[in-house]
């Protein structure tokens, strides 16, 4: 096997037949492990070959953390997709702070730390001819053919400029045991603070998951492959994958004990909302916020921590809608950008801009201060952080 897991073999098959070739794996010591797939067909003549099916999930790591997924498991092969992402930060021409990321991850986990990245497509300071503003929209285009080879597409409009990766998985194999002995000494850190936190609470499903993390042996398993992983990179590679299982159960340890904090988050947002929608909105508002609260007591009953923040978040994006609609947000982004005035580059501009908003707010002019707060974002050298919604939401 290579480093990545891939290997190449000739198979000779019968002409006009179905033929069907096993796929077995045997550790070092002539063990038999499991594979998936542990087969494959193939027919040589005018019957056709069916088409492989995607094994893993692959989609693209955003700046907070979240996946946005391209193609799914189970896609058949070749597949194309293309979705309309938004640049986290500014990127100005010549400076090289920040550039434009976009990582390749492979799994099935919704945190995108918590998947394999297999490539990455950087566009950096030399290949960007002006400034890109933050929230610019980047094209990004996944391209999977039968032979799994992968490529990733980038066009942004504002550039006129199209970027393309032919994403190699042999770079993204190899691990440094340093950097893994570090991590496991996080994660363990962290799982010694939670069992405390577990012993505190008593939570039933937290101590389900520790009892997992005993049973299945996950630090004995980690500590000896962290071992052998100073002189075997197969035994590095095994050793990543343990310490992402650990890191997936401590996440979900975490949930498990955030989940009464969670809910009173949902409680609280569904009090103010309906306050506000009955106070500002129309019957179209009204109907749906019920529709929103119906959908967040559904995830509180199904004790999903990541549906119930999505729930959660849906309707914090609906009450914007409604303040935007009515203009109140916009003035709250206002006040907001007039906080950052001393973090623009250009403090003369910005003075001018600020007396032009006023003067926007007094005269009801929403549009216009709308675009003066998208001219103010632009002075700051990273997106303003989000408006307070608490003077309009008790």
């Amino acid at each position: 096997l290579a480093p990545t897991g891939g290997f190449m073999a000739t198979l000779w098959a019968e002409k006009g037949e179905r033929n069907v070739f096993a796929i077995e794996l045997a550790n070092p010591q002539g063990v038999a492990q499991k594979v998936s797939p542990d087969s494959l067909t193939y027919t040589v003549g005018n019957q056709p070959v069916k088409d492989p099916m995607l094994l893993h999930p692959i989609g693209v790591g955003l700046a907070n953390n979240e996946m946005e997924w391209f193609l799914e498991k189970g896609t058949p092969l070749p597949k194309r997709r293309r979705i309309i992402l938004r640049t986290a930060v500014e990127v100005r021409k010549g400076q090289t702070e920040n550039v434009i990321r976009i990582p390749v991850m492979e799994g099935d986990n919704n945190r995108a730390d918590r998947n394999r990245r297999i490539g990455m497509l950087e566009i950096r300071e030399a290949s960007i001819k002006r400034d890109v503003p933050a929230g610019s929209e980047v094209e990004v285009t996944i391209d999977m053919d039968r032979s799994r080879l992968l490529r990733v597409k980038a066009y942004i409009p504002i550039l006129d400029e199209e970027y393309e990766n032919v994403v190699d998985t042999s770079g993204y194999g190899s691990h440094d045991p340093d950097d893994l002995a570090k991590q496991v000494a996080r994660e363990k850190q962290r799982l010694t603070s939670l069992r405390e936190k577990v012993e505190e609470t008593r939570d039933p499903k937290a101590r389900e998951i520790l009892r997992k993390i005993d049973s299945e042996r996950m630090l004995y398993d980690l500590d000896a492959a962290l071992e052998a992983a100073k002189i075997d990179q197969e035994a590095a590679d095994t050793c990543d994958k343990r310490l992402l299982d650990l890191k997936v159960a401590l996440d979900q340890i975490e949930d498990a004990l955030s989940w009464p904090e969670l809910v009173q988050e949902a409680e609280k947002l569904i009090s103010n909302g309906r306050d506000l929608v009955n106070e500002k909105g129309d019957a179209h508002h009204r109907e749906e916020f019920v529709r929103h609260e119906q959908s967040i007591r559904a995830a509180i009953e199904s004790r999903d921590p990541d549906l119930l923040r999505q729930r959660i978040d849906d309707l914090h994006t609906s009450i914007l809608r409604l303040l935007d609609e009515k203009g109140i947000l916009q003035i709250l982004f206002f006040q907001n950008l007039c906080n950052e005035r001393g973090k623009m580059r250009d403090q003369s501009q910005a003075d001018q801009l600020i007396e032009q908003g006023h003067r926007a707010m007094n005269n009801n002019d929403y549009a216009g201060l709308k675009e003066v707060n998208r001219q103010l974002a632009a002075l700051l050298p990273s997106p303003p952080p989000p408006p307070d919604l608490s003077t309009v939401m008790r």
